[in-house]
């Protein structure tokens, strides 16, 4: 398994749990079923997470294979990378259209902010699944 196949696994986990859990956390600060306003040192605590995680994750990766982690990546890779990102960068947009369209009916910042965070979120996982897709598949 290359190096980049095992970080977009690490990253892909990593990121979906700590999502799931930055989620909880908000839904915990929502009492009455409101989206509450965004929260910025539990987003913090967040991002703060995620950089710790995605180094540790890394370091490790590194260390089982310290020749393939300063490889450069060959031709299939930077397709595998140029495809991954371009897909991503569909799932982006159409959701940040899709929540500025929201926001025009609904007048709600709060909602915004987390539609276009969300969107963040999706479209990595999305770069991340895809680029272990194309590792595992043959890229014409």
């Amino acid at each position: 398994m290359a190096f980049h196949e095992k970080s977009a696994w690490w990253m892909l986990i990593a990121l979906s749990v700590l999502s799931v859990l930055y989620a909880n956390a908000l839904f915990g600060l929502s009492g009455d079923g409101q989206i509450p306003p965004p929260n910025v040192p539990v987003l913090i605590r967040y991002t703060v997470a995620l950089v710790i995680v995605a180094v540790i994750g890394h370091i490790i990766i590194a260390a089982t294979a310290p020749s393939d982690a300063n490889a450069e990546p060959d031709e299939r890779e930077r397709k595998i990378f140029d495809r991954a990102g371009r897909i991503s960068g569909f799932v982006f947009g159409f959701g940040v259209v899709s929540a500025m369209l929201f926001y025009l009916f609904q007048s709600n910042g709060d909602a915004l902010f987390y539609g276009v965070f969300a969107c963040l979120v999706a479209s990595q996982l999305v770069e991340y699944l895809v680029k272990i897709y194309l590792y595992r598949t043959a890229l014409d």
